[in-house]
């Protein structure tokens, strides 16, 4: 739907892509690339049952185009055309979901104006894919559904995937996530994307010559990776403050910065002075609240 490359989320989503807490609640690394194939970052749906309730669902069911609404709300980088045209082709249920995440990416601008200028792609993950449909069966192939958003470091971009599964507010209730808010996965990714930004500024790449082969990408995350579980595995009370954001950000280093800025950012935590000395380590900023 727009220009971005999407290549790498192939690699993502048969790495990483359904990485699983430890016994306990644990980091668990066993599902990592530790051959260097991490280059992107994804959210599966989880959370509250997504519905159309906001002001682009709204102006939309008045007869209003996407192109007018979301340029009118700040977005700049869409095939707007595309959109139109999946609201149009699509059924009842699936023009609801398509409608509620649109909705929540309106909610996540006023919370963060970058996603302005960010490329956002928005439609089923069918066409996302279609040239490669090994991705769709990896990222389906757990019984969990689609995932709901997906952030690439090659390509700076962002994609929200309008087919993915939807999830009752247990899992908020459970602890998965660390925001209930309906924008919390696309600012969620967002901070993927600068954390990938800044990794690579805080764990240059060598050079070719001293690593034939190794992708610039690829050397950045998995040096920063490295960096954090050293401290984890070192520092057992730093490991109880991560459980304490959500299940979900013991996943990985990659996930706990995602989901202790997005919690900071939507106010619903406090920074905490150890998790910003490891989001310090992983050559993550340490958040700060931007929801008003």
């Amino acid at each position: 739907m727009i220009d971005a490359r999407y290549a790498s989320l192939l690699a993502f989503a048969q790495s990483r892509g359904f990485c699983a807490t430890g016994a306990g609640g644990g980091i668990d690394n066993s599902c990592g690339d530790k051959s260097g194939g991490v280059k992107a970052s994804a959210t599966k749906a989880t959370g509250r049952k997504l519905a159309p309730s906001g002001e682009v669902s709204k102006r939309f069911d008045s007869g209003e185009k996407s192109s007018a609404v979301l340029q009118e709300l700040g977005f700049r980088k869409m095939n707007f055309t595309a959109i139109d045209n999946a609201l149009k082709s699509a059924d009842k249920n699936q023009r609801q979901r398509i409608l509620a995440d649109l909705d929540s990416l309106a909610e996540a601008i006023k919370i963060e104006p970058r996603l302005s200028n960010t490329p956002i792609r928005v439609g089923s993950a069918k066409e996302i894919f279609k040239n490669s449909p090994e991705a769709i069966k990896a990222m389906t192939g757990d019984g969990n559904g689609i995932l709901g958003a997906a952030a690439d470091a090659e390509s700076g971009t962002l994609a929200v995937f309008t087919d993915h599964d939807e999830y009752d507010a247990s899992e908020y209730k459970q602890g998965f996530n660390s925001s209930t808010s309906r924008a919390a996965p696309i600012i969620h990714e967002m901070a993927h994307l600068d954390h990938f930004k800044n990794a690579a500024a805080q764990f240059p790449y060598p050079g070719e010559d001293e690593l034939p082969g190794v992708d610039p990408i690829d050397y950045s995350l998995t040096t920063a990776e490295d960096a954090g579980n050293e401290l984890l595995k070192s520092d057992k009370s730093l490991r109880e403050k991560v459980k304490s954001v959500s299940e979900y950000a013991t996943s990985d280093v990659f996930e706990f910065v995602a989901e202790y800025t997005t919690g900071v950012a939507m106010g619903e935590m406090k920074n905490d002075k150890d998790l910003d000395r490891l989001c310090k380590a992983v050559g993550a900023k340490p958040p700060r609240r931007i929801a008003k």
